[in-house]
């Protein structure tokens, strides 16, 4: 999926980031230590390392695909569309990926390897199928838990710049 518009942070913008279904912000600035809350047809490019965990809904385990990109993790669905990537968290720090039905952490091991759910990410290798991955975790998205709706505000707390690209409806919340 191709970003549609920019979504730059700012000091007070809230720990969790919801993206609605057709969105899918390029972030600008340090996602780290929030959480990336996206809807199914929705998808983040750009989110930065230390970022505390990614919600994939509508998304199983068996439909997507994980690869590395230079320093970064690329999640794809079932049609090879991005739905997220993600850079690399430091060395001592972890990103929680989660889909409705598990969830995989990607981290720097002591090799300084990139590693999601146990896996060494090769630098050129193939795309690896999520459902396949030894490591990964039986806990998913539980709806309740994790759908949350976006604090209200008065004042500003990001900048959102619309591209060509950006969809008809606009909005915040979902």
């Amino acid at each position: 999926m191709q970003s549609n518009y920019r979504f730059t942070m700012m000091d007070n913008t809230p720990e969790v980031i919801p993206v609605s279904s057709g969105f899918v912000p390029e972030f600008r600035g340090s996602t780290s230590d929030h959480v990336i809350d996206i809807m199914s047809g929705g998808g983040a490019r750009s989110v930065s390392a230390n970022t505390n965990q990614v919600n994939l809904h509508g998304h199983s385990v068996t439909d997507v695909t994980v690869e590395r990109s230079g320093t970064n993790l690329v999640v794809r669905d079932e049609s090879e569309n991005m739905l997220v990537d993600v850079l690399v968290p430091d060395a001592d720090k972890e990103t929680l990926v989660y889909f409705e039905d598990g969830r995989g952490s990607f981290e720097r091991d002591a090799d300084n390897n990139l590693v999601f759910a146990d896996e060494v990410l090769e630098w050129g290798g193939d795309a690896l199928s999520v459902s396949d991955l030894d490591g990964l975790e039986n806990e998913g998205l539980d709806a309740e838990e994790n759908d949350t709706d976006p604090p209200q505000a008065t004042d500003p707390n990001f900048r959102f710049t619309m591209m060509d690209n950006t969809p008809e409806v606009r909005g915040w919340p979902r």
